[in-house]
């Protein structure tokens, strides 16, 4: 069994200044700095997708076969960091910076650091297949799209959304004129699992006072095996 404990420790946040088309004092302001998904009475923010996901058939078997308690990585290896596309669509709080020459998204959960290239370098063709993939990014005005190719595969959400090793995806993201929040939209490209492409969104509330915590992780071996109180203890007490 592994269990996830959560850790706070203070990071970097706040604005800076944007990329591509340069800000006035009448623009509005770089959507750089820290969200977190919006908390509604239910605990589910909306999400939105096709009312039908076009599967192939492939997809559909694969949809259906999966097991959380089988196939979700997290219940073998609690501390593997999440991998892309899943941590994308999750909704933790993340932080999005500007660094020269890329720009790198932070996520919360499981500490997962990305850096997505401007340059528009295209990947090598031995680039391994990786859990967080190859990503180029470019700025459309004031949207920031991303596409992502390599990824190690896996699904985009809770494994009813299969993703094959060939698989692509395509961030967008961007503010509504005159707000604050963040807007998300993640098209699916994957003709093993899809006839044709898809896409599915949500929103990201701006919360420049927050900063994303440490996630730490305490493991206590297989998920079979009771744990080892005495061991946690002894963690914990060395924090």
């Amino acid at each position: 069994m592994k269990i996830r404990v959560l850790l706070t420790s203070t990071l970097i946040v706040g604005g800076l200044p944007a990329v591509g088309t340069p800000q006035t004092a009448e623009s509005q302001p770089s959507f750089f700095g820290v969200y977190a998904a919006p908390i509604f009475d239910d605990g589910v923010p909306p999400l939105h997708e096709p009312d039908v996901i076009p599967f192939t058939e492939e997809g559909r078997r694969v949809s259906e076969a999966y097991n959380p308690g089988r196939d979700d990585p997290g219940m073998i290896d609690d501390c593997a960091p999440d991998p892309v596309p899943s941590v994308v669509w999750s909704g933790p709080p993340i932080e999005i910076l500007e660094e020269p020459g890329r720009i790198v998204i932070r996520y919360e959960r499981a500490n997962v650091v990305r850096s997505i290239d401007l340059a528009g370098t295209p990947p090598p063709a031995d680039q391994p297949h990786t859990y967080l993939g190859y990503s180029i990014g470019r700025w459309e005005g004031d949207v920031l799209i991303i596409e992502t190719t390599h990824m190690s595969g896996g699904a985009i959400s809770e494994g009813s959304r299969p993703l094959s090793r060939d698989g692509r995806i395509t961030e967008r993201y961007w503010r509504e004129p005159g707000e604050s929040d963040l807007q998300l939209e993640v098209e699916i490209y994957d003709p093993a699992y899809y006839t044709e492409a898809f896409t599915m969104s949500r929103s990201y509330v701006w919360a420049p006072d927050e900063q994303l915590q440490d996630w730490g992780c305490v493991d206590f071996g297989p998920k079979d095996t009771p744990p080892d109180i005495d061991e946690l203890v002894r963690m914990l007490e060395e924090l």
